[in-house]
């Protein structure tokens, strides 16, 4: 499995290429749902804190 930092750099090498994910994804050899997932991973742990509910 790759670390959180290639998981990152792969990610933005991505958005930095203008592809579509299903077309990046071929080129570089991964499988759509392990991209999906490295993308998740990677929204997820920036959403850090609390957030204000207010009633």
């Amino acid at each position: 499995m790759k670390s959180r930092e290639e998981m990152e750099a792969e990610v933005r090498r991505w958005r930095e290429s203008g592809l579509k994910k299903k077309d990046y994804c071929q080129q570089q050899g991964i499988t759509e749902s392990t991209f999906s997932y490295w993308i998740t991973r990677i929204n997820q742990s920036s959403q850090k804190g609390f957030v204000p509910i207010k009633p």
